[in-house]
């Protein structure tokens, strides 16, 4: 799942280039694209960063939290899963028979067990649905086993890890995603028109007359 900062480059670009809504804010009277280093551009896109931040913390930080033993349990099993592949691979080659196989087990299992974790919290807290990891645990099927052929074939468990979760919840976050965008352009585009008429208020002269200098007349026609 795209993380905050991820989220705000991606859509910037997106928004400023695409939306025309939002572009036309980003052009001149012209319609051409207004300078990014200029004070105008600059603000505006200040303005459409704080709608995004808003959307974000709204719509999509809710998948990318991360239970308790999602940070501190399954992580380190991640990396001792790694650690274990790559001690049996490299056993494999440097000294053959069952040594190698015990330390690419200890991966399987400590691999299969962050999973599990990852798996239940995802579920558990509404972030992916059921069938997602059902699909999951049909790729480790095939994946787990491939990890004790001594070719380091474990390192690809090691690499997909968590990615293949956030993969399947990028797909099921699409909708929030979308609603998300909708939700910072309303927001960019409310306080763009706000800030415009407030730049438009009218002050009165008087505001800027020395009354000092101003005869008896002018002063009681002010």
């Amino acid at each position: 799942m795209a993380r905050l900062k991820e989220f705000i480059t991606g859509s910037l670009d997106t928004l400023i280039a695409e939306d025309p809504d939002v572009r036309r804010h980003f052009s001149t009277e012209q319609g051409q694209p207004l300078d990014p280093k200029g004070s105008v551009y600059q603000v505006r896109k200040s303005m459409l960063e704080a709608a995004l931040t808003q959307a974000y913390d709204s719509k999509l930080k809710p998948y990318d939290k991360k239970t308790f033993l999602q940070k501190y349990v399954a992580t380190p099993l991640r990396y001792l899963a790694g650690a274990g592949y790559v001690a049996g691979t490299a056993l494999f080659f440097g000294l053959p028979g069952p040594v190698g196989f015990g330390f690419t087990g200890a991966g399987v299992v400590a691999s299969s067990l962050a999973d599990a974790i990852d798996s239940y919290a995802y579920v558990r807290h509404g972030q992916m649905k059921g069938r997602r990891i059902l699909e999951i645990l049909g790729e480790d099927v095939l994946e787990k086993p491939l990890a004790y052929l001594p070719i380091g074939t474990g390192l690809l468990d090691m690499y997909r890890g968590r990615r293949k979760f956030e993969a399947k919840l990028f797909k099921d976050a699409q909708p929030a995603l979308h609603d998300a965008l909708s939700y910072a352009k309303g927001l960019f585009l409310d306080r763009v028109a706000t800030r415009t008429e407030d730049d438009r208020t009218i002050i009165p002269l008087s505001a800027f007359r020395d009354q000092r200098y101003a005869s008896t007349a002018v002063r009681q026609a002010a």
